[in-house]
């Protein structure tokens, strides 16, 4: 086309048609900056199409994770919550001053065993690599901030406190006090388990060395009692309030799918 136009005005300026050859060259002009302009509109009409869909992938992909988490969140809730109703049972077995009973040795054991849980961030990392942030909505962005760093700090943290103080207390009480730690039925569960989720038919077991005198150890019931305080602020509150926020921040991720 552009050749077509150069012989048209070559032709002009021969025949000394100088007005009609200023107009030629003009729409030549005209014609390369209208095709410039097409061609950055069709690239920024690909490039707005690759990030859409780049967003809803990401966006579909944290929908799942989250859902996920959400999904084991309540396992982990569940399982945690027979540190605290254990140990309350053993504490009202000792103050009515009521006899041994081998069920104990369960609930004994469930007082030192706990499920952690931790937000996968696999998601969260292909966020950080990518230019996703340029098209989210400023509510995702803080939310996915609160989700996958303070969320996810403050679990691993009180993870970790109570997990010491479990392990501090089997090195300097239980182990004066109970047969073993952490005693299991681990070789015949694992014999049909393929270990890849908890499965409630694996237990643990404690069994007091002498369980009348357990019910007078102050330094043992001390520890039972604060065993059941720490398990309220460091692991139930933490895990209630994680998951107040993941149904949140799923909400989020749900309004952000619509646009």
């Amino acid at each position: 086309m552009i050749k077509f136009f150069r012989k048209i005005r070559q032709n002009l300026l021969a025949e000394g048609k100088t007005g009609k050859y200023l107009k030629y060259a003009f729409g030549e002009i005209l014609l390369v900056m209208i095709g410039i302009l097409l061609a950055l509109q069709v690239n920024n009409w690909n490039e707005n199409r690759k990030l859409n869909t780049q967003k809803k992938e990401f966006l579909e992909e944290l929908h799942k994770s989250v859902q996920g988490d959400l999904s084991y969140l309540q396992i982990s809730m569940a399982i945690n919550s027979r540190i605290k109703q254990s140990a309350k049972l053993i504490l009202e077995y000792m103050e009515r001053d009521l006899p041994y009973h081998d069920s104990l040795q369960y609930h004994f054991g469930n007082t030192i065993s706990f499920w952690p849980f931790r937000i996968k961030i696999g998601a969260y990392q292909n966020y950080r690599s990518s230019n996703l942030n340029l098209i989210l909505s400023q509510k995702l962005k803080e939310d996915i901030t609160l989700y996958f760093e303070a969320r996810n700090n403050g679990i691993t943290e009180n993870f970790n406190i109570y997990s010491n103080m479990v392990q501090e207390a089997s090195l300097n009480i239980l182990n004066t006090r109970f047969e073993s730690f952490w005693d299991t039925n681990y070789e015949e569960w694992k014999i049909d388990n393929d270990y890849s989720s908890y499965d409630i038919d694996l237990v643990t077991r404690m069994t007091p060395i002498n369980f009348e005198s357990l019910k007078k150890d102050q330094e043992y019931l001390y520890f039972l009692k604060t065993l059941i305080n720490k398990y309220n602020w460091l692991i139930e509150m933490e895990l209630i309030s994680t998951q107040r926020v993941a149904k949140a921040f799923l909400a989020t991720i749900e309004e952000e799918m619509k646009m």
